[in-house]
């Protein structure tokens, strides 16, 4: 056999077997819909908790003053 052959062979396949082949084609794209909606949501989740994270300051560190008594400051 031949590509052309094989090629032509597949076409009548598919005119042959319409619905078939209309519930397939039905099948992966709904499938590889899913698995992209899949990963958009988990992307989008993850850089929201990141900039819910940034939000907080955690990487920023805050100094406030204290005044120390006299026993405080032996002690240091």
């Amino acid at each position: 056999m031949q590509y052309g052959e094989n090629i032509r062979l597949a076409l009548q396949g598919l005119v042959d077997h319409k619905f078939r082949s209309f519930l397939t084609m039905l099948g992966i794209i709904f499938g590889v819909a899913s698995v992209i909606t899949m990963l958009s949501i988990g992307e989008g989740a993850k850089r929201e908790a990141i900039a819910k994270y940034q939000d907080l300051g955690v990487n920023n560190i805050i100094i406030r003053e204290k005044t120390l008594s006299d026993e405080e400051l032996e002690e240091v």
